[in-house]
């Protein structure tokens, strides 16, 4: 890569880290405008970065960044909340809003009371199934028992990664339901 181009790296990276980011920590208040705003400016980031053409398709090219689309982004972001409730490094307002199972008095004889799992709520509307106290559950117990368990926050982000991006990149019906949700 010319050294040219380690400017515009940088300022991407900024853009990636700073606008992107924001757009994803509110998934209770997230809406499909601000969902496609945000996947029109990650794909156009990487097409500025990679000099691809505006019409070329820019899965690859995430692929080859490293980049997750904004929907798994966005499964990343619950999911660390959720392993911050898990291990307790959050503030009690977030506790409070997600059960565990094996907290439930009427489950200690179940199986679920030995798993990691958190109880989600049943909600009527969409709107109540963006709320954490659903979302944050529902994305944490999708998660392989491997990557719940992680020691450390490091490791956890890192298993977690790891495990979106091939679920995304290699999983066609994820990348079905990707293209079919923008």
């Amino acid at each position: 890569m010319p050294t040219r181009c380690f400017p515009i790296l940088f300022m991407l990276h900024m853009f990636h880290t700073a606008v992107l980011y924001p757009h994803v920590l509110v998934h209770a208040l997230l809406s499909r405008c601000l969902m496609v705003s945000s996947v029109v400016d990650l794909n156009a980031a990487a097409r500025l970065l990679l000099g691809l053409p505006r019409r070329d398709h820019v899965r690859q090219a995430l692929k080859e960044l490293h980049w997750l689309p904004v929907v798994f982004r966005i499964k990343f972001k619950v999911a660390l909340m959720m392993f911050t409730v898990h291990t307790r490094r959050c503030p009690d307002y977030l506790n409070d809003s997600v059960q565990a199972c094996n907290s439930d008095p009427g489950r200690t004889r179940l199986r679920s009371a030995s798993s990691t799992n958190y109880s989600v709520p049943r909600t009527r509307t969409k709107l109540g199934d963006r709320a954490f106290s659903v979302a944050g559950p529902v994305v944490w117990n999708s998660l392989p028992a491997a990557v719940r368990e992680a020691d450390s926050l490091y490791s956890f982000k890192r298993q977690l990664k790891t495990h979106l991006f091939t679920s995304c990149f290699n999983d066609w019906l994820s990348v079905f339901m990707y293209f079919t949700n923008l």
